[in-house]
């Protein structure tokens, strides 16, 4: 449309399914254009697009009622999928908070009826070129009339060659344990969000089998912002997000519905804080039914994939500090089993350098220190078992102003007296 007033009485007047506002408009500014449909249409899906993206912008288009926003350039699989799933939320809306069964363009249904016109009305007006974007001059406001009759196009290609597992789902890899990396196929995503946003992110990821509460969300994210302004901030925050995976994913990567976020289902996504999990989970078992022995590797397996504390480099965030010291102490206490057995079974330099990265972690654990006492005893190093009682009398004055126990400081003097027989833990 030429102009956001025309856009406006089309809106009113017409049928319309999808329509989509540049800010920039010959006669109006068009968050003007968005706030007077939305309070007229507040169930009509619309999507803003501007040439800025900054968050006061961001938050005024979603109080005004965009359904999602977009800045220029915009590229073409982007611009579809926003269109997407705009419509799938406004007919899962439509129809009582439920959705039909199919999957895409060229199934029976009403939107891959809609969503195959639409993307090709909007590859027309991208001209449909590899790798053409919404350039900064194509300022208008276009719509679908809902009885157009539109040529039919050669269905949705896409320009990615992506890897995915057998069932042709992306593969979505993240590491928490120690510094956070996200993969998409064996490509790093280059996390460039906020604070805040990242941490959301994290959230989402760490609880990807579930369905999240919006309500839930923006208690847990913003406590002290009333609802409105919280609200604001999650959508800021929720488009950053999509956003960001735009680039290396054909799907939608989170999705909304019955008041709920969730990743999309069709992602396959692993985890190492659960597959530490899953490993110490089998060990336990093991231990359980077989012994140590048949447990060894399972340990092992968990304690490499602890590269460091969970997602430890966001100290301050309420809802991860229960995980994390709940996962640190999983690893050490899967450190002392195996330094256990080790230090029983003769190999005593892994078992050394297992209790000095408990220690590393938690320096008052005393029995480690013993552990680490005998070991150094058992392989003729007196000097160096007497001076790992030094090292856990000052800890345990550092940290928690005691002495050491009655049980360290005998052992201590046997070792210092020279006792010559082979101790056990």
């Amino acid at each position: 449309m030429e102009d956001g007033k025309r856009g406006i009485e089309i809106a009113f007047h017409e049928k319309v399914v999808l329509i989509v506002v540049s800010r920039c408009l010959p006669d109006i500014n068009g968050l003007e254009v968005l706030k007077t449909i939305h309070q007229a249409k507040p169930h009509l899906p619309i999507i803003f697009v501007a040439n800025q993206a900054d968050e006061e912008l961001i938050i005024a288009a979603f109080r005004n009622g965009a359904a999602d926003f977009l800045k220029r350039p915009v590229e073409e699989h982007e611009l579809l999928l926003s269109i997407e799933r705009c419509l799938r939320k406004s007919l899962f809306e439509e129809n009582n908070n439920s959705l039909p069964e199919f999957t895409g363009a060229g199934e029976n249904g009403k939107l891959p009826t809609v969503w195959h016109r639409l993307k090709t009305l909007f590859r027309d007006w991208l001209g449909y070129l590899p790798g053409r974007t919404i350039s900064q001059e194509t300022e208008q406001t276009d719509m679908v009339d809902e009885n157009n009759t539109i040529p039919e196009g050669n269905g949705f290609s896409s320009d990615y060659d992506h890897d995915s597992d057998n069932n042709g789902h992306p593969i979505l890899r993240a590491s928490f344990l120690g510094k956070c990396s996200i993969y998409v196929n064996n490509q790093k995503v280059k996390n460039g969000l906020g604070r805040k946003t990242k941490t959301l992110l994290h959230y989402f990821l760490y609880h990807h089998d579930k369905q999240n509460y919006r309500e839930v969300i923006m208690e847990q994210f913003w406590p002290n912002s009333d609802p409105t302004s919280a609200r604001n901030s999650l959508n800021v925050a929720i488009h950053a997000i999509r956003r960001l995976f735009k680039t290396c994913l054909e799907e939608d990567f989170l999705l909304f519905r019955d008041e709920c976020y969730f990743i999309n289902p069709e992602l396959n996504i692993w985890l190492d804080v659960e597959e530490f999990q899953q490993n110490w989970e089998l060990a336990r078992n093991m231990i359980q039914e077989s012994g140590m022995e048949q447990a060894l590797s399972k340990l092992e397996l968990a304690a490499e994939l602890y590269k460091g504390d969970f997602i430890e480099e966001e100290i301050y965030e309420e809802w991860l500090c229960p995980i994390r010291d709940n996962l640190k102490e999983v690893y050490l206490h899967i450190l002392e089993l195996l330094s256990h057995y080790y230090s029983e079974n003769g190999n005593l330099s892994l078992a050394l350098r297992l209790c000095e990265k408990i220690i590393d972690k938690d320096s008052c654990r005393e029995e480690v220190y013993r552990r680490m006492m005998i070991c150094y005893h058992n392989s003729q190093q007196r000097s160096k078992a007497l001076r790992i009682y030094q090292r856990c009398c000052e800890a345990l004055e550092k940290e928690l102003e005691v002495s050491p126990s009655s049980e360290t400081v005998t052992l201590f003097h046997r070792i210092k007296n020279g006792d010559s027989e082979k101790m056990k833990n």
